[in-house]
């Protein structure tokens, strides 16, 4: 049902998760449902895109890493979460990052601190280092805002923000 609704958007990427945190995962058995997600993606020219979610058992960007380059497939890729990373107490590792290149196709962008998401670069996390590096690595990736605030205001100068830091790659 996902890939229909994928094909109206225009769309071959659907996000997926790590099932909510349950002290009982096992990562075997989410590896088997990864390869049974990419045997559907073959044939439907879909790209799945797991995300580190800190409500679910794949809350660590470095556990998603780990996870999907001991697995065989080439219609999973991962979903980088920004904001996730620094939710949960992390920083970004550009060295990682690096390594990471290969299996991420896709970035959210949402800015943290002192402990709630705010207006993108009015946080802690270095955007404009963090485009830079990724741009290094990468020819074409995908960027989403995810500003995760209620504010309008917050809304629209998130928008301008990124415009802005995104300019030198147009």
């Amino acid at each position: 049902r996902a890939s229909k609704v994928a094909k109206l958007f225009n769309t071959n990427k659907i996000r997926v998760f790590s099932y909510l945190k349950d002290i009982s995962y096992n990562p075997t058995d989410f590896a088997s449902t990864l390869h049974e997600l990419d045997k559907l993606a073959v044939g439907n020219n879909i790209l799945f895109l797991l995300e580190n979610e800190p409500v679910c058992n794949l809350a660590h960007f470095n556990d998603t890493l780990e996870l999907i380059s001991k697995l065989d497939v080439k219609n999973i890729k991962l979903l980088v979460d920004v904001g996730n990373i620094y939710k949960i107490g992390q920083e970004v590792n550009f060295e990682e990052f690096k390594g990471a290149t290969k299996y991420c196709d896709y970035y959210h962008l949402k800015d943290w601190k002192d402990g709630r998401f705010v207006a993108l670069g009015e946080g802690i996390i270095p955007f404009k280092l963090l485009l830079d590096e990724i741009s290094r690595f990468h020819k074409e990736f995908s960027l989403s805002l995810e500003t995760h605030t209620k504010n309008k205001v917050d809304v629209l100068n998130s928008l301008v923000y990124l415009k802005k830091i995104c300019q030198k790659f147009q």
